[in-house]
């Protein structure tokens, strides 16, 4: 009786230590468990935030794009003005130059004249 008792105390104590261990773990494991929900918050923290500058780059960058054709159709557009303006003022160069030399068979010819009037004027 003696011996099963010793042995039950024995048991006993190992029992107790086993809960004491067990309780511990458990301490561990509830504490893990709380700093993986905080790291599992955290990171889904993050990834929100990455999502959101995510979305705000994709933005930025679209209202870039969209800029950017608008200045294309500008500088499109001011090419066009400019084509036309040096058209035009090819082709008025081009009725210039006709016109100087029209002006200068005019001149010649009034030229010729007011020869031929001094020649005659000299016969007289």
């Amino acid at each position: 009786l003696e011996a099963i008792k010793s042995e039950n105390d024995m048991l006993t104590q190992q029992l107790a230590a086993a809960r004491k261990h067990n309780s511990e773990l458990a301490g561990k494991i509830e504490a893990a468990t709380e700093k993986m929900h905080g790291m599992e918050t955290e990171y889904a923290k993050s990834v929100r935030e990455l999502e959101a500058g995510l979305e705000t780059q994709t933005a930025l960058s679209k209202s870039y794009e969209d800029s950017l054709g608008i200045e294309r159709k500008k500088i499109i557009n001011q090419q066009k003005v400019i084509r036309t303006m040096e058209a035009k003022l090819k082709s008025e160069a081009k009725a210039s130059t006709v016109r100087e030399m029209e002006l200068k068979k005019e001149l010649s010819k009034l030229s010729e004249e007011l020869q031929a009037a001094k020649s005659q004027s000299e016969e007289y």
